[in-house]
């Protein structure tokens, strides 16, 4: 026997779909999204349509609990740590411009708010060199910036660092051990493209 299972958490209820392929048998269940404990709504289908885990050779998995956290900007008070010059460059958005010459086209708002991005003097430049290095002063000065600012999330976005990460890296590795209750991203660390 294979069992086939698709499981769907989204923002109001949870869908599992379940496939028996020796006897040819489709279980559907739908329970309402636990919020508190996403995993919790996908095991409370399946028990209530009498599939065991266990028993599953498949499993496919999808959401939309992210796009819906970015659609409604419901997520977590995150800040925005940058390069010193481009705390406005996600906002002001000159590439990819939808209608380039429409002067009355509106930008959504970004999902980082003015006040939350912060930045920090240092320097790579296209080639990896620094230009401009990463202090402890420069840190110690961005973590009581923070500290005031009771973030929940902190992403830490330079210049060129998919090139030469190593100030992402410094300050990430810095405020995780300053605020080891909040998440720290650095983009380096999710992809190094351009």
């Amino acid at each position: 026997m294979a069992l086939y299972v698709g499981s769907d958490i989204g923002g109001t209820f949870t869908d599992v779909v379940g496939f028996d392929s020796s006897r040819g048998k489709l279980h559907f269940g739908k329970q309402l999204t636990n919020k508190g404990d996403l995993a919790r709504g996908v095991l409370d289908c399946l028990d209530g349509i009498g599939l065991k885990p266990e028993s599953i050779d498949l499993l496919k998995h999808g959401t939309t609990q992210v796009i819906n956290t970015l659609l409604e900007r419901r997520g977590a008070r995150t800040a925005l740590v940058t390069t010193a010059g481009f705390r406005d460059l996600l906002e002001i958005g000159r590439a990819g411009r939808p209608i380039a010459f429409q002067l009355e086209y509106e930008r959504e708002a970004p999902l980082v708010e003015r006040d939350l991005r912060l930045e920090v003097e240092e320097r790579i430049d296209a080639s990896g060199r620094v230009v401009k290095p990463l202090s402890q002063t420069a840190l110690a000065a961005l973590a009581a910036e923070l500290r005031a600012l009771n973030v929940d999330a902190i992403a830490v976005s330079f210049l060129n660092a998919y090139i030469n990460p190593q100030h992402e890296i410094a300050t990430a590795t810095y405020l995780r051990e300053k605020f080891p209750e909040a998440y720290v991203a650095a983009g380096s660390e999710l992809s190094r493209e351009w």
